[in-house]
């Protein structure tokens, strides 16, 4: 089970970023034709490794969660025309199954149109700042390797402390991509977003 798997999601925008710097983002909003177009070129200039997530939000238009794709094997006039179909599939309705997402938008790559069945990893981290602010790498245990990092006062200052932006759990696979379901387990308390264990611990039990 992962998060969204049989709900409708709410389509907000799709974001783009080369070599895993979330923090520099190229965003793409629904019905903005300009921001295609903006796309294009940076398409024709970024590095290789390209990945894209298709944002969702809640009933109070808050991000809940996102759906992640990389593809490193495209390149040229292919990658853009690959990028720019994805992105067109992924904000063609404001709502829509999440699985239906899944289907209209993997086959633009090269992928099945599904979720892969392959190893399930898991990941925890604060959102676009997966590069500038230590992710926990939570394997296929999650809630054993985080309390063991607790336990040994190895878990990143986020953690215990908070951060300026939300903090996901991230389901992730490798195989036949690197493909990435993400949910929103915190809270914003005094202008810091503050790690829910209930929420993750309810999300891993599902």
């Amino acid at each position: 089970m992962y998060p969204f798997k049989d709900e409708v999601v709410i389509i907000d925008h799709v974001q783009f970023a080369a070599d895993g710097n979330w923090e520099d983002v190229q965003i793409v909003r629904r019905n903005d034709p300009t921001e295609l177009d903006d796309l294009s070129d940076w398409l024709g200039q970024a590095a290789d490794d390209v990945a894209a997530e298709v944002l969702f939000l809640n009933e109070h238009h808050e991000i809940s969660g996102f759906f992640g794709v990389r593809q490193q094997s495209l390149s040229g006039k292919d990658r853009t025309r690959s990028w720019l179909n994805f992105t067109e599939k992924a904000l063609s309705a404001s709502k829509i199954y999440f699985k239906d997402l899944v289907k209209n938008t993997l086959p633009t790559l090269g992928f099945p149109s599904h979720i892969p069945k392959s190893e399930l990893t898991f990941e925890m981290g604060i959102f676009n700042f997966w590069k500038s602010a230590e992710p926990m790498l939570l394997g296929t245990t999650p809630l054993a390797t985080i309390e063991d990092m607790c336990q040994k006062n190895s878990a990143p200052v986020w953690f215990s402390e908070g951060h300026d932006a939300p903090i996901c759990l991230e389901y992730v696979w490798y195989d036949p991509a690197h493909i990435w379901v993400s949910q929103i387990v915190s809270d914003k308390v005094d202008n810091k977003h503050h790690v829910d264990m209930k929420k993750v611990k309810n999300l891993l039990q599902k």
